[in-house]
């Protein structure tokens, strides 16, 4: 019963917005039914005459007042009716999650892709940071990368004209080096990764070494050849333990995919019978990590991010209201490829930039 209950909500919501646009097709109105009918989730059911309904009041209010050249108040009668009629609460949308949550959002493929800023991007985050100067609820850039730091990180936004204090970036090579700092304080490593993870490491008071290292960490980088493969395959058969900053097997690239830091493990995996410990997301460590430095319980967190092997289960795992974004590498047809689901999906930030437009 309660499975076709949410059913029909969902049916009538779809079906509700879609009256609704009918009415006008103006910019911004077309923009929200888009939003709303991307992520509700519709499916057919025996019972049409509530849609019926519902679709004949909703038009005619949002009808009646846009032809009287109340926008307002047109505005207002569809988000009464999407919002407030008991036929029609959409799942996909709470506005508890615009308002109260802390935000911890992936960069690659939301914000941005490559150097080109996403769409929404730019309001998205002026929104995030107007709210944590009134409130004091705050959020966090939250990334698999490891290759460059919070510094560099925040001169990238710079560049394309975002300003974000470094204090909102934490990585995977972040999260790796605090781990290593916990489990063996001090200690040394083989790196094959870029300048970020170097960096990450010597913060924490570790060193490089080519000898005899404690540890082998692998990162994403383009530095990679045989002669490292060779030289990580014998510290490790040495006794080195093996690290891997993130589980992403692959990234979205320009000229199709590049390898991520799982396959570069990989073979040094399979030539010494020994798995990578990985850190980054969706390692619950990196999470809670976020958790700490954003000051807030999992339960009043939400994770945006285009991934549902990284973003969407390391949120649901750490307790947390999950977004996925279809704008970077998982698309809507991935979903039924995992026995998981996001609490929301959306086509873009810009999409969720409408509803916070609706929320305030």
């Amino acid at each position: 019963a309660t499975a076709a209950a949410a059913t029909t909500t969902a049916s009538i919501s779809a079906a509700a917005v879609a009256a609704a646009a009918t009415a006008a097709t103006i910019k911004w109105e077309f923009q929200l039914q888009k939003q709303l009918g991307d992520t509700v989730n519709a499916q057919a059911f025996n019972d049409t005459a509530p849609v019926a309904r519902l679709a004949k009041d909703v038009e005619t209010l949002y009808a009646r007042a846009f032809e009287e050249g109340n926008r307002s108040r047109a505005q207002l009668a569809l988000r009464k009716a999407i919002y407030e009629d008991p036929r029609s609460q959409p799942n996909d949308i709470s506005t508890s999650l615009l308002s109260n949550k802390s935000w911890i959002i992936d960069m690659d493929g939301v914000i941005y892709w490559q150097s080109k800023l996403l769409e929404g991007a730019r309001e998205f985050l002026e929104w995030l940071q107007e709210r944590q100067a009134k409130t004091g609820v705050g959020f966090m850039f939250l990334t698999n990368s490891s290759g460059k730091s919070p510094k560099e990180l925040s001169i990238k936004l710079q560049r394309m004209g975002l300003n974000v204090g470094e204090e909102h970036f934490y990585t995977s090579a972040m999260s790796t080096a605090a781990f290593l700092a916990r489990q063996k304080p001090g200690g040394s490593a083989f790196v094959i990764g870029d300048a970020g993870l170097v960096a990450a490491l010597y913060e924490v008071g570790y060193t490089t070494d080519d000898v005899a290292p404690d540890y082998v960490v692998v990162g994403e980088t383009k530095a990679y050849n045989y002669e490292r493969i060779e030289t990580a395959i014998n510290h490790v058969r040495n006794g080195a333990k093996l690290i891997g900053t993130n589980l992403d097997v692959y990234d979205k690239a320009s000229y199709g995919i590049s390898p991520g830091t799982a396959c570069l493990c990989a073979p040094i995996e399979l030539a010494t019978g020994k798995k990578a410990y990985y850190l980054g997301k969706p390692n619950p460590l990196m999470l809670r990590s976020a958790l700490v430095r954003l000051g807030c319980d999992s339960q009043d967190a939400v994770i945006i991010g285009d991934r549902l092997d990284t973003d969407i289960i390391g949120g649901l795992e750490a307790g947390m209201e999950t977004v996925l974004v279809l704008s970077g590498v998982s698309k809507r047809a991935d979903l039924d490829e995992y026995a998981f689901r996001p609490n929301h999906v959306v086509n873009s930030l810009h999409d969720v930039v409408q509803l916070l437009r609706v929320d305030e």
